[in-house]
């Protein structure tokens, strides 16, 4: 799976009243220098994370662990910053957003973290952190059904490293992951469909009855990282992936309105509407409609027919006279295909 990689350059925040004391040496500000292998407006698809997202945080301490890779983590067992918001500063550099956060001067930090769309906040979803289970848990988690709006989420558990000002390289590297399902349609037709002369026109592409709203668990340490309760998914709505006209090539070729803003939460494949139309010889307009399905049981990998979180679906439709037909491919986020759909 391709992940998106952040880095935290010096960290740190007041701490509530406990029964640790924790020193602070304020000159010693937390900061975040992301770095992201996959951006863009919905799937991210560049090296940069994006500067307008503001990225949510939660720290915990350890008075009593210097920097090292982290075998037991109960002993972090101090709140250090509770869901803040890191925001883009300048150059490569993320710092607290409300206020400055700032390293102890003694024992080591761990962190956990999630991005947070454009004008967002830490309020902009139902959102929780368990350092002692690794669980993030997202509540009526909501993903718009205009592929303008859609949003990558992403996350990290807790890092396999702690660190403190004094030994943490210029930026601690962060790992993200996709929490949802990324698809891309192609479309190709055959020698009648692409006619030179009279090739076969998409007008409309949509996916049908897509649950747009559920609640997730997200777990690194699980043997299932991303899980998306079937039970909770609810608010069906059309997603219309194309509008316009687009002809048809004997090259597969990306059909969509916004470049990669098919995001959708995970959930069992849907169908595909495809509305297009073409000339007879007497030059008369023809329009057609067809539905497909998207299901993914012909998939060794995918053999209970559920989208996964993190993974990349590209179905190729291919228009041929008599049939449309379906090769859908599955990869991770980088590089994705799915088993072929045949239009005829």
């Amino acid at each position: 799976m391709k992940k998106l990689f952040i880095s935290i350059l010096a960290v740190a925040a007041a701490v509530a009243c406990t029964k640790t004391n924790v020193d602070f040496e304020q000159p010693a500000e937390i900061g975040f220098a992301p770095v992201a292998s996959m951006s863009s407006k919905a799937a991210l698809n560049t090296n940069a994370y994006p500067i307008d997202q503001p990225i949510g945080i939660w720290s915990n301490y350890a008075g009593d662990v210097e920097p090292a890779t982290v075998s037991d983590f109960s002993k972090f067992s101090v709140a250090y910053l509770n869901n803040v918001k890191f925001a883009y500063r300048s150059g490569k550099n993320w710092g607290g957003a409300e206020s400055s956060y700032y390293w102890p001067t003694n024992g080591s930090l761990v962190f956990a973290g999630y991005s947070i769309p454009k004008g967002g906040d830490v309020n902009t979803y139902n959102v929780s952190y368990s350092f002692s289970d690794d669980e993030m848990t997202f509540t009526g988690y909501t993903q718009s059904e205009l592929t303008s709006k859609t949003f990558d989420l992403l996350w990290f558990g807790r890092t396999a490293d702690s660190y403190n000002y004094r030994n943490a390289p210029t930026a601690v590297p962060v790992e993200f992951k996709h929490a949802l399902s990324w698809i891309t349609i192609k479309v190709m037709g055959d020698a009648t469909s692409t006619s030179e002369t009279n090739p076969w026109k998409i007008t409309s592409v949509v996916l049908n009855d897509v649950y747009t709203v559920g609640d997730a668990v997200l777990n690194a340490s699980g043997t299932t990282p991303i899980i998306w309760d079937e039970n909770k998914l609810k608010t069906p709505m059309d997603m219309t992936i194309f509008t316009g006209k687009q002809d048809l090539d004997t090259e597969a070729k990306t059909i969509e309105t916004t470049a990669n803003g098919t995001v959708v939460i995970p959930q069992k494949p849907l169908s595909l509407t495809v509305n297009y139309e073409y000339n007879t010889p007497a030059n008369v307009l023809i329009k057609e409609s067809k539905t497909v399905s998207l299901k993914l049981t012909t998939l060794e990998e995918d053999t209970n027919n559920v989208w996964k979180g993190g993974v990349h679906y590209t179905y190729t439709l291919t228009f041929k006279s008599n049939e449309i037909l379906v090769a859908p491919s599955v990869k991770d986020w980088t590089n994705s295909v799915v088993p072929g759909v045949t239009v005829e």
